[in-house]
């Protein structure tokens, strides 16, 4: 789910499927002895919510054809979507 506020724009993961394979990824990690799988499942774990700050105002666009959000930055910077926002976050919770 995306937050938007002044700010900043936040991301937090509501899959509850998701974030218990993160853990399990951990835990399984940490009990078979493989510091890489258990390395994954903290780092998965770290990213389940996320917040990209923003350097002054912005104005919001909802384009009802792709069903997304366009965000413009102030000060005449370039459109952002919604769709590459998470990109950037890397983890685009799902509905």
């Amino acid at each position: 789910m995306f937050t938007l506020d002044a700010e900043s724009i936040r991301c937090d993961m509501i899959d509850r499927r998701a974030r218990t394979a993160d853990r399990l990824a951990l835990v399984a990690g940490v009990l078979a002895g493989r510091p890489g799988a258990a390395g994954a499942g903290a780092h998965a774990m770290s990213r389940e919510s996320e917040t990209v700050a923003l350097s002054g105002g912005f104005t919001a666009k909802f384009n009802p054809g792709s069903r997304q959000i366009d965000l413009a930055m102030a000060g005449g910077g370039s459109w952002l979507s919604a769709r590459r926002l998470s990109r950037a976050l890397r983890r685009c919770p799902r509905r």
